[in-house]
């Protein structure tokens, strides 16, 4: 866990992030006594070298963000914030939302930044979650989600149910709608992923080599993401586009 010290202390720094986002993390029981010196400073350098990678990915990818957003003119504010989620255990992943003032946030993992093997990686992530706000996609499926529970709730008291059954049909009924959006929003976000990477001078089939160490996901009607094949053929048709100039 040393080489996140590293990295929170060089994110500080740098202003990437809130400084109270990113305190000093503590090593592993036993770990640091465990190294020596050339291993911790092996391990700094490391931490660094992450820093690096993600404050380059930043500084290319926000503006270029910002302008599509603007340009497509679905979302209202296209002020990204682009951090480090801070909190030790949680896994590799990456998420967008909003904050109080409703300004896009884009947070990727400790664990992700971790694993990423180069910027085009980290930059790629970065564009998908940016494409979730630029797109709209919380927005339509919180209005779906709304519109189905009410729908599920209505048709539940019309049969009489109770108001703990209508509550459990309204659940129901807002999860089961999501679904039918979730591959579709997932494609879109790679594919405009993709080409924001790419205006900002990042290789996203480098970026998509990401896929290749995600677990395969679940198979069905209850999946919420696309195969990872799918995925990277998506990519690699936008790739193809976007170099013939389409």
């Amino acid at each position: 866990m040393r080489v996140w010290s590293g990295l929170a202390i060089m994110l500080t720094l740098a202003g990437c992030v809130q400084p109270a986002s990113l305190p000093p993390l503590p090593p592993a029981q036993g770990q640091a006594a465990a190294l020596t010196p050339a291993a911790r400073a092996a391990v700094a350098a490391e931490g660094e070298r992450k820093a690096v990678m993600f404050m380059t990915a930043v500084r290319k990818m926000q503006p270029v963000a910002t302008e599509l957003c603007r340009q497509k003119a679905i979302a209202h504010n296209c002020s990204f914030q682009i951090v480090i989620d801070p909190r030790l255990g949680l896994p590799a992943n990456a998420y967008q939302t909003l904050d109080r003032l409703n300004r896009p946030v884009i947070a990727l993992t400790l664990a992700l930044l971790a694993d990423a093997r180069d910027t085009d990686e980290i930059a790629f992530v970065m564009g998908h979650e940016a494409a979730h706000h630029i797109l709209g996609h919380l927005a339509l499926q919180d209005q779906t989600a709304r519109a189905a529970a009410k729908a599920a709730g209505e048709e539940a008291a019309a049969l009489g149910a109770t108001s703990a059954q209508v509550r459990r049909a309204q659940e129901q009924g807002a999860a089961q709608s999501t679904l039918g959006y979730s591959k579709n929003f997932e494609l879109q976000a790679d594919a405009l992923g993709a080409e924001i990477a790419y205006r900002a001078g990042f290789n996203p089939l480098k970026g998509a080599a990401f896929f290749d160490r995600l677990p395969e996901p679940h198979r069905g009607k209850k999946s919420t993401h696309p195969g990872n094949r799918t995925r990277k053929a998506l990519v690699a048709k936008v790739m193809a586009q976007l170099r013939r100039g389409g």
